[in-house]
């Protein structure tokens, strides 16, 4: 489950019909219908921080986690398309085989056995946390009352949100 499943399960739990159109904008699946297995099943979760190095986001499957650095600073607001254009050395990019290294020491994201998965994990993550229709907001601003201001909108990957990722 994700972050994104709790405004869908707080909307079904009250009665709303998520096949509606107007819910049609939200990424996530209703907590309830996922642990009863009335819905279809994810292969990948998704999860951000802003760590000590600075915003990362991550993808884990059943047998890997993949994570990469989203922007080179933790300015909030700028260089948000950053990723986009970085080297892959750049994203500081982590790949673990869970299986294998639970604790995840051995970084196989250089490693050229496991190349092809640590670019489709890549690709998948960049899709979502860049390009799904991604909105940046700028809480903090000066006279925004928290209601915030949108600073970047982008939708290079539209769709990509499908909870699908064959490795």
């Amino acid at each position: 489950m994700e972050f994104v499943d709790i405004a869908p399960t707080i909307l079904s739990e009250a009665g709303a019909d998520l096949n509606s159109e107007k819910f049609a904008y939200l990424d996530g699946m209703n907590m309830a219908a996922i642990a009863s297995g009335d819905t279809q099943k994810r292969d990948y979760i998704i999860g951000e921080s802003h760590a000590v190095t600075g915003p990362r986001a991550f993808i884990r499957t059943k047998e890997y986690v993949f994570s990469m650095q989203t922007r080179p600073h933790k300015k909030r607001g700028q260089d948000l398309d950053w990723a986009q254009n970085a080297s892959y050395e750049e994203l500081d990019p982590g790949l673990y085989h869970m299986p294998s290294d639970p604790k995840e020491v051995n970084n196989l994201a250089f490693s050229k056995e496991h190349k092809k998965v640590a670019q489709k994990m890549k690709q998948k993550l960049m899709d979502i946390v860049l390009g799904d229709n991604r909105v940046e907001v700028e809480w903090s601003s000066k006279g925004s009352n928290a209601t915030g201001t949108a600073v970047f909108k982008s939708n290079y990957a539209p769709g990509a949100h499908d909870y699908k990722l064959k490795l």
